[in-house]
């Protein structure tokens, strides 16, 4: 195996790895590898800012991990090294990773037998104190420089990061209020109605809300104009005046007439609002007029000659879309105040969302050049893995941090230091472009800080032809590239990879049907698929293939529910590894509408839907009986004499959870319903039972985690 040199101030000898301690230069039959001259530079050349394009399966954790041991082995401390990571999880696994070659360079265990004993030293020094290096998320990382800087950053010494969970049940409480609050003010109490009257729904202005909180930081700077006053009498009627009439065709008249009545009935509604007297019944007036334009009877361009009411519909629906941006308008700038407002009092309390922590880490080293100085001081090489995924922030920081602490501008014009930065990427695994990540991010990167672009294409992890169908079906699909698409690198078998299987397609295309029957067709041939794997022992097992040999991987939820339905209906027993879709399930959705008809007693849809649910198993004859018996859809309410025993017994039950709510944890009552229902042992009778008893076991943890950090306290 070729020597190769390590670094200037080493003196060592480097020999390249693969994954899992495997040769990385050479295969296990003697053969090269086609990318050693690319692994062979992330180890040798430490003084150089370096971008690794990693294909899958080529081992970009192994290379960034041999980077990290060569920095040690060059001079670097373990702690002047901050390497980010995209998750907890692959933290804690670059961390164990490092720590073991490090134990094995300091022993000269193969590969690293040509160290120099001062590089082994070192090596020694920085597996003793690795607990103490910077390898964390972004996140994480972020968190410590504000820890670092507190005041700097506007924060109170001690503050908190918000969960997934927190920062939705804040934020959910906070919307719900500005939408309170907007409803009555002053300078939005009109827009708020006059786009309620043209179909606006609050779930709408609950959404805008939402996005604009999360993304509170572009909006600084941002001036929303307030658009005048607009053109409030309805055009149908000049419109339809217009219109031809002679020649037409039969199709014609009828929605001519149609047309020329609903013109007459909004020049009504005009008429009585401009004849309004006062400025409430001018209001009202105009949310009587708006209502009635929003459900005029759509313009048809298939009646009459063709193009005789395009001029109609163009100018009719031009009017109601320049009502709706009247409004919206409105209401924009109270939606960014909102939004600005609710981060500056995060900020003030220390109670901060993930996105907060980048955003404020961010104007930190911006504004504060001794914090930057000091964070540029401490970290001289930062790494970065899974770079695809890096959003405008997150490489505004690295920058920051890399670069010259003396100046600040655009992170694309930043000079740093060569050895500074390296990057570990593959922008055909770009899964996060809502958390703003972008492609072309990625390639500008690239081209930014002098970086050396190396690619690694040895595949470490799939069989020959494996390999070759992803290359012949990535190469047509992805090309070249472009600027929103990363272009297809092909990648390469390791020399001692196996053929392995031929890859089957299942399924092909079908004509002529919806969406749900082309569903239901694919689920049915993926579960014939399985029993023909079983059949054919596409595993090559002894014993057989067997079910738990095989994965299904979907692209989507919406597929799901077919699936399921086909392999139960074949017999096949599966599990399904998501916990984003457990709130998916029908126990779950149950459990939620009892809850839910607990907390409000004036909830009928969920009343009723708990009544229905296994947990009272009342049938619907048993609640159109309570309904004839003139019973209540209320807990609160008494139960009528001679209606059915168990709704009787259901309602009186969740009366008394009710009235307990106060005095009993969410997971507490949760749990007691899990008991006094018997929903365990109900599951029994599903297919899945233990996917039930899982369900349920997670949302009572969910629960008792939320009190005991002091989320929540009751229901």
């Amino acid at each position: 195996m070729g020597a190769v040199e390590a670094g200037p101030a080493a003196g060592a000898v480097r020999r390249c790895r693969a994954p899992g301690g495997r040769a990385g230069c050479r295969g296990g039959r003697g053969m090269m590898l086609a990318d050693r001259d690319a692994r062979e530079r992330i180890l040798r050349e430490t003084r150089r800012t370096m971008f690794v394009e990693a294909g899958a399966g080529t081992g970009k954790t192994t290379a960034l991990v041999g980077r990290i041991v060569a920095l040690v082995a060059d001079g670097a401390r373990i702690d002047e090294i901050a390497a980010i990571t995209f998750t907890e999880k692959a933290a804690a696994e670059l961390t164990d990773r490092v720590r073991q070659q490090l134990e094995r360079a300091a022993a000269g265990d193969g590969e690293y037998a040509g160290l120099t004993e001062e590089a082994r030293a070192r090596c020694r020094e920085a597996a003793a104190g690795i607990d103490g290096a910077a390898f964390q998320t972004i996140h994480a990382f972020a968190r410590k420089l504000l820890a670092a800087h507190p005041v700097q950053a506007g924060l109170p010494p001690e503050f908190d990061v918000l969960d997934g969970t927190e920062e939705e049940l804040e934020t959910r409480e906070q919307v719900r209020r500005f939408l309170d609050e907007i409803e009555q003010g002053d300078t939005t109490a009109q827009a708020v109605t006059v786009g309620y009257a043209l179909g606006l729904q609050p779930r709408h202005l609950r959404g805008l809300a939402r996005k604009f909180a999360a993304d509170w930081d572009r909006l600084r700077g941002v001036t929303f104009e307030r658009p005048g006053e607009p053109d409030w009498e309805p055009p149908l009627r000049a419109l339809l005046d217009e219109v031809d009439q002679t020649g037409q065709t039969t199709s014609f008249t009828g929605h001519f007439g149609e047309l020329c009545a609903a013109a007459e009935r909004l020049e009504a509604a005009y008429r009585a609002f401009e004849c309004a007297g006062t400025d409430e019944e001018r209001a009202r007036r105009r949310v009587e007029l708006l209502t009635l334009a929003a459900r005029t009877p759509r313009v048809r361009l298939d009646r009459g000659k063709r193009g005789t009411f395009q001029p109609v519909k163009e100018g009719f629906e031009g009017w109601l879309g320049e009502l709706r941006s009247w409004a919206l308008g409105n209401l924009l700038p109270a939606v960014q105040a909102f939004a600005l407002a609710y981060a500056e009092e995060r900020q003030r309390a220390g109670r901060l969302t993930f996105h907060d922590l980048l955003v404020l880490a961010v104007d930190l080293l911006r504004a504060d050049e001794a914090a930057r100085r000091a964070v540029h001081e401490r970290y001289p090489f930062l790494l970065i893995d899974e770079f695809q995924d890096t959003d405008p922030l997150q490489i505004e920081l690295a920058a920051l941090i890399a670069g010259e602490p003396t100046t600040v501008g655009a992170w694309q014009e930043t000079t740093v230091a060569q050895g500074r930065l390296f990057f570990v990427g593959d922008p055909k695994q770009s899964i996060y472009r809502f958390r703003r990540a972008d492609i072309r991010i990625y390639q500008a990167a690239m081209g930014a800080f002098g970086s050396a672009t190396v690619q690694l294409t040895t595949n470490f992890r799939s069989a020959r032809r494996v390999v070759a169908w992803v290359n012949g079906v990535c190469g047509r699909l992805l090309g070249d590239g472009g600027n929103v698409q990363a272009p297809w690198t092909p990648l390469e078998a390791r020399p001692d990879a196996p053929e392995g299987e031929t890859v089957r397609v299942l399924g092909g295309p079908v004509e002529g049907a919806g969406a749900g029957e082309v569903r239901e067709r694919e689920a049915a041939g993926v579960a014939q698929g399985v029993l023909r794997a079983r059949a054919e022992n596409w595993a090559g097992r002894d014993g057989g293939t067997r079910f738990e040999d095989i994965c299904i991987l979907l692209p989507r939820r919406t597929g799901l529910p077919a699936l399921e339905r086909a392999l139960a209906d074949r017999g096949i027993p599966f599990r399904i590894e998501s916990q984003s879709l457990m709130y998916a399930a029908e126990e779950v959705r149950d459990l939620a509408n009892v809850l839910t008809a607990i907390d409000d007693p004036t909830d009928q849809v969920a009343l009723v839907a708990a009544l229905r649910s296994p947990l009272f198993a009342c049938t619907d004859a048993e609640l159109a009986e309570h309904a004839a018996a003139g019973g209540k859809w209320s807990y609160e309410a008494a139960v009528p004499d001679g209606g059915p025993e168990r709704v009787r017994r259901a309602l009186e039950r969740m009366a008394a959870w009710h009235r307990e709510r106060w005095t009993m944890t969410p997971a507490g009552l949760i749990e007691r319903l899990l008991g006094e229902c018997h929903l365990l042992l109900a599951a029994l009778g599903d297919l899945r039972p233990r996917e039930a008893w899982r369900r349920y076991r997670i949302i009572a943890e969910q629960a008792r985690a939320l009190t005991v950090r002091g989320s929540v306290a009751t229901l």
